[in-house]
């Protein structure tokens, strides 16, 4: 913490401190461009601001939206768990979960609003053709689950749709979008710049200038608004397909990892719409396959709980193989 906080910030009392950060977030949703930028890059403040936000759940009425899921074939198992922890712990009423991945589970799912499409039906040939041909994609099954989320949502009939990773499980209550617009987002402790740098490339190839927020949003699952995400890519001037291809077109070639769907929509909400921002806490643990399976593996509501008990700060885990 030292590293960001100056000689008279440190004579502050921990009340104090925290009042002075709940101020900084305070105007930066006023205006993400102000000199609270000069400090948030930093890690531990991302971590410390993250601790203030509040989390968005409440029983009041809120709009349907979709759930996108495109899924890796090393998380099918996962996939009951995963559907069954968005089904409880949505405060919005989810009208239909999309399952997207390139060959059929296998599983059967009791929920009619559960739904399977294979990755080639889903998108158009002309969008899978340029991730297939594109020298810039080097990942191309990781590109393809961003791709899926991007498409997905801005074509959605729902204002809003969940887009969610396929080994992210929810497991605290949390509404997403209100009837005015209004929506969460949370912030990551990570920040690549690459992302960002990706993010800027893409709108100025469509004659816009990108505006920075230094805050990352890489969080596993996001709520992205169909018209805000048509809007981010340039649908109404160039369509939806050149809109993505444009997209891909902005990695750069020398970095495996260099574009992020969630960095995007995170970024262009905030920078284009902080009236809209509900900045809320992110909190997500990351946990080993192998801690997974031998600590509580269940696809049932009992799993679910059993999750719940073990992490009781966390609003969601992920469990990933490469840990």
């Amino acid at each position: 913490m030292k590293s960001f906080i100056s000689g008279s910030l440190r004579n502050l009392s921990s009340i104090e401190f925290g009042e002075f950060i709940e101020r900084r977030i305070e105007k930066y949703l006023k205006d993400p461009l102000s000199d609270f930028s000069r400090i948030h890059t930093n890690l531990y403040f991302r971590q410390f601001a993250e601790m203030l936000l509040p989390n968005m759940a409440s029983d009041v009425n809120f709009p349907e939206i979709e759930v996108i899921i495109p899924a890796a074939q090393k998380d099918f198992g996962l996939l009951p768990l995963v559907t069954t922890s968005l089904i409880e712990n949505s405060t919005n009423p989810i009208s239909r979960i999309t399952i997207v991945s390139s060959e059929n589970t296998g599983l059967k799912f009791a929920d009619r609003r559960i739904r399977e499409i294979n990755e080639n039906d889903f998108l158009p040939s002309e969008i899978l053709d340029s991730i297939a041909s594109n020298s810039r994609v080097t990942r191309k099954g990781w590109t393809l689950q961003q791709v899926i989320k991007l498409y997905g949502s801005a074509t959605s009939e729902f204002k809003g749709v969940l887009v969610c990773d396929s080994d992210t499980i929810l497991i605290r209550k949390s509404a997403w979008l209100l009837w005015n617009d209004k929506q969460r987002l949370s912030v990551s402790h990570e920040y690549h710049k690459p992302y960002q740098a990706q993010y800027e490339r893409f709108l100025k190839s469509t004659g816009r200038n990108p505006r920075k927020t230094r805050m990352s949003y890489v969080t596993h699952h996001q709520l992205m608004q169909q018209k805000l995400v048509f809007e981010m890519l340039y649908g109404g001037e160039i369509g939806i397909n050149s809109g993505i291809i444009k997209w891909m077109e902005a990695f750069d070639v020398a970095d495996q990892s260099s574009g992020c769907e969630y960095h995007s929509y995170g970024t262009y909400l905030v920078s284009n719409y902080p009236e809209k921002v509900l900045l809320t806490r992110w909190r997500n643990r990351g946990i080993s396959t192998k801690t997974f399976l031998a600590g509580f593996y269940d696809n049932s509501k009992f799993g679910l709980r059993q999750i719940q008990r073990i992490y009781p700060w966390a609003h969601s885990v992920s469990v990933q193989s490469y840990l």
